[in-house]
């Protein structure tokens, strides 16, 4: 109960850290800049070698928030860790993207660096596009990693909490607070609201796991015991059907188990990524 009570607690904390602000970069001068598809993307890379690994944040998150996880595959691996379109240092839109659209500039960020084949690791929304890609793409898969993500979500929770905060951002009475807030975190008002509609475009094609059968690539899903933004249960049956798919579940973690059990987290990582293609 008690364990329960300081989860419920942090999680509070982490959902209004993730509506309110994305991750405040530093060090910007160190980040590696592309354009795609006249969006400027910002990214960072580790390491170097043949086999690539690359990592997509989540929603209102940015590409610190895999930092310190990719920090330990950088002896074996060429890693990047990249700022969606939208987020973090990378350009804002001119209008909200669809998953397929980041599918598509994720694509093309594969022709850029040359990139033939690689293992593709999402969390949250990043998952989504991981799975969107993975059907459109299959070719350009070595192994998945979806991690908190709820790829059928049609009427999710959390969209309705996204609705709820957009009526509360408008709400005069609240003005001063949230200019203060964006002002401390460096963000503005519009742009959050950006980051909501978004959202709002981030359902997936009900065939999705149709397509994700039929590419019969190595899949691991990662969730915590705590994650209320979707139903486990729900997401356990869906996946079931990917006949090549681990199932992970974080016992003491709620939707950010690469934070909340990093070492584990970390340990669970490497495992399904050193495994070999069979």
């Amino acid at each position: 109960m008690i364990y329960r009570i300081k989860t419920n607690l942090f999680l509070c904390k982490k959902i209004f850290q993730t509506f309110f602000c994305t991750f405040k970069e530093l060090n910007t001068k160190q980040d590696k800049e592309i354009k795609l598809s006249n969006t400027v993307v910002r990214y960072n890379t580790f390491g170097s070698g043949k086999n690539v690994i690359v990592f997509l944040h989540g929603w209102g998150q940015s590409k610190a928030t895999w930092y310190k996880i990719a920090s330990h595959f950088k002896k074996d691996y060429l890693i990047y860790v990249l700022d969606l379109p939208g987020f973090g240092n990378s350009s804002y839109l001119a209008f909200p993207f669809t998953i397929l659209d980041y599918a598509k500039i994720l694509k093309e960020f594969f022709k850029k660096r040359k990139i033939s084949k690689a293992v593709l690791i999402g969390h949250s929304f990043g998952g989504k596009i991981v799975a969107q890609f993975a059907a459109k793409y299959p070719e350009n898969i070595k192994k998945l990693v979806l991690y908190s993500a709820d790829l059928v979500s049609d009427s999710s929770t959390l969209k309705k909490i996204i609705l709820l905060v957009i009526k509360i951002v408008i709400n005069p009475k609240l003005s001063f607070l949230l200019r203060t807030y964006f002002l401390l975190s460096n963000k503005s008002h519009k742009r959050f609201i950006k980051l909501c509609k978004i959202y709002m475009n981030s359902n997936l094609n009900k065939k999705i796991f149709k397509d994700l059968v039929q590419i019969n690539k190595p899949i691991l899903v990662i969730y915590g015991k705590y994650d209320f933004l979707f139903s486990l249960a729900r997401v356990k049956q869906n996946f079931k059907s990917l006949p090549r798919a681990k199932f992970i579940e974080f016992k003491k973690s709620s939707h950010l188990a690469h934070l909340e059990e990093e070492k584990m987290f970390e340990k669970e990582l490497a495992k399904f990524i050193r495994e070999k293609l069979k």
